[in-house]
């Protein structure tokens, strides 16, 4: 598989190769927030946390941001103690706590959600990281 990112405005190009069947994309985004110049934190082992279930209905609704300038609105909701992410058109996928405020993809994928309480404790704000990239969330309901 392969993928080329360009950037024409900035004559950047991204070229990523591999010779398994695992997702280009997952290397070409991390890579093209570097070099714009974006923190990218380092990959960890992500283990599960035991999270008082009553902290998981504060992130319920659904939550707004863009994604490379492409608007994405995900629902947060809670099915049997657990909390899941629902994205139109995409499988629902559960968000395992590693901490009272981020979570994981429970199918495997390298992305996590993490939530932002603010002076009140109130979450009205939170981050999408997918492959290193940070994407602003802002809930609206």
């Amino acid at each position: 598989k392969s993928t080329i990112y360009r950037f024409v405005d900035d004559n950047i190009c991204i070229v990523v190769l591999q010779n398994n069947e695992e997702n280009p994309d997952g290397i070409a985004e991390p890579l093209s927030a570097m070099v714009f110049g974006t923190d990218i934190p380092m990959p960890y082992k992500h283990e599960p946390y035991k999270i008082n279930s009553e902290l998981l209905k504060q992130y319920i609704g659904k939550w707004v941001g863009n994604i490379y300038d492409v608007p994405l609105t995900m629902e947060i909701f809670i099915k049997d103690d657990k909390l899941y992410r629902k994205i139109e058109g995409q499988p629902d996928v559960e968000l395992i706590p590693e901490s009272d405020i981020k979570f994981f993809y429970g199918d495997g994928q390298d992305k996590q959600l993490e939530f932002v309480p603010d002076d009140k404790g109130k979450v009205t704000k939170g981050w999408f990281i997918s492959s290193g990239a940070k994407f602003r969330r802002d809930k609206i309901n």
